[in-house]
């Protein structure tokens, strides 16, 4: 949760990313985010949504519907803000 030690969102990102990989929802949805805004890292929309595409469907069966609909929310931002090509692109790219 970061309580006590001084924000570092550069590696709060690296142990996003190591999380959303290891498979968790909320840490591919925080890392696309971050992707996305560049909080910390350079902005890359088409990993940014390589990412919350894949919190997306992670989510499909969750009983969190408070993270569900965050992710669908920030999911349907980014879909509007991308082209059919760059999104094309993030979903054909393999993990």
């Amino acid at each position: 949760t970061g309580t006590g030690v001084e924000r570092n969102q550069a590696k709060a990102n690296k142990l996003y990313l190591q999380a959303a990989t290891a498979g968790d929802p909320r840490s591919m949805m925080n890392y696309s985010i971050n992707r996305f805004y560049g909080d910390g890292i350079q902005s890359d929309p088409v990993d940014a949504f390589f990412w919350i595409d894949k919190a997306r469907f992670s989510t499909q069966h969750t009983s969190d519907m408070k993270l569900k609909w965050r992710v669908r929310a920030f999911y349907d931002e980014l879909d509007k803000n991308l082209t059919s090509e760059q999104k094309k692109k993030a979903r054909s790219r393999k993990q």
